[in-house]
């Protein structure tokens, strides 16, 4: 079942970091947006290369995941 946040697996990497692997929940907007927008200046050949999102726009991507995510644990 779909939770905002909720834990999925939390482990320690070989290089002894804890790894904690969850749901993404609405506070992580801001940090999905930084984050894309700064591998699409890297040029990493991801689906952004050069552009700038904006958080509007993540937010509305965020939104649909979330509801697909959702639907299909009904």
């Amino acid at each position: 079942m779909f939770i905002l946040g909720q834990i999925v697996k939390k482990f320690v990497s070989k290089k002894g970091k804890e790894v904690v692997i969850r749901y993404p929940k609405w506070e992580d907007l801001e940090e999905f947006t930084r984050y894309i927008n700064k591998l699409s200046k890297e040029d990493t050949f991801i689906t952004f290369s050069g552009e700038e999102i904006k958080k509007e726009d993540e937010a509305k991507v965020l939104s649909e995941w979330f509801y697909q995510l959702e639907m299909e644990d009904k």
